[in-house]
């Protein structure tokens, strides 16, 4: 009898590891399914300061860097050491016709001034990953200069383009699919109302919220004070198992993992008009 029981508890023992096991592997095949967010911080190379208090926040980042900045090289070498990411912030045309500073584009350009201007802001920068606009309520409205943007993002082979939406009307997240450019569009404005720790805190509690409904939510905010310590709050609030802080390659890279019957800057969409 004893040795029957014995030798039943050995085959429970061996189903158990492998029911183990299988719930380990089936893990693994699903992967890491928390909800993302990526935080792109823009505006970074102009104040040594503030920008290295971002470079060195303790969940990654995307570094947003504009081009042709006293500081850009040397903190984004140092951006790189810590792990976070390099984007080019690009400079675009507005509708109030604020001054753009050194790589903005601008609607009277020729398509080579344009190429020209771009190419330069791209090389300004080591290790860009991809881009978003500085500005652009106006350039990004119009199909044309997309584009040659995007164009010039396609002969960058795995260059990503992130929309900040500063307008409505902006037609650039479209423009950037029609040329299967890796593409997102932001969700959230962290400080809209500047220097106000309460509300960029709020602004990232939404941005939480959003993740959980789709899954991740793109975030963007400028490197003051009050963003960066409500960053540093929020980082500190949720658990692991909560949320997932990203840098933007790798929230399109995992979404291409989770989806890969739908890429999002390869779905069919109506082509812009070029004029």
């Amino acid at each position: 009898m004893f040795a029957n029981v014995t030798r039943y508890s050995g085959i429970l023992r061996i189903y158990l590891q492998i029911l183990i096991a299988y719930v380990f592997l089936l893990g693994t095949a699903q992967g890491d399914e928390r909800p993302m967010i990526a935080i792109i911080i823009d505006d970074i190379g102009y104040n040594l300061y503030s920008d290295s208090e971002v470079v060195n926040l303790p969940v990654p980042v995307t570094c947003a860097f504009l081009p042709d900045t006293p500081h850009a090289k040397k903190l984004a070498h140092e951006a790189s050491l810590n792990g976070m990411e390099i984007m080019l912030h690009l400079p675009m045309q507005s509708m109030n016709g604020q001054k753009l500073g050194p790589g903005g584009l601008e609607l009277d350009m020729s398509e080579k001034q344009f190429k020209t201007s771009l190419d330069a802001s791209i090389d300004s920068l080591p290790n860009i990953r991809g881009i978003n606009n500085h500005m652009g309520s106006l350039l990004t409205q119009h199909p044309g200069h997309m584009s040659w943007l995007m164009h010039e993002l396609k002969m960058n082979p795995g260059m990503y383009f992130i929309d900040s939406r500063t307008t409505s009307q902006t037609v650039a997240l479209q423009v950037a699919r029609e040329y299967g450019i890796p593409s997102l569009k932001r969700d959230i404005f962290i400080d809209s109302v500047p220097n106000d720790q309460a509300y960029a805190r709020k602004q990232l509690e939404l941005a939480y919220e959003t993740a959980q409904k789709k899954g991740y939510a793109i975030a963007i905010g400028h490197p003051f004070e009050a963003t960066i310590n409500a960053i540093r709050e929020i980082a500190a609030s949720y658990t692991a198992d909560e949320i997932k802080f990203v840098t933007v390659s790798h929230l399109i890279n995992e979404l291409d993992r989770r989806q890969p019957q739908w890429h999002a800057y390869l779905s069919p969409s109506l082509k812009a008009a070029k004029n």
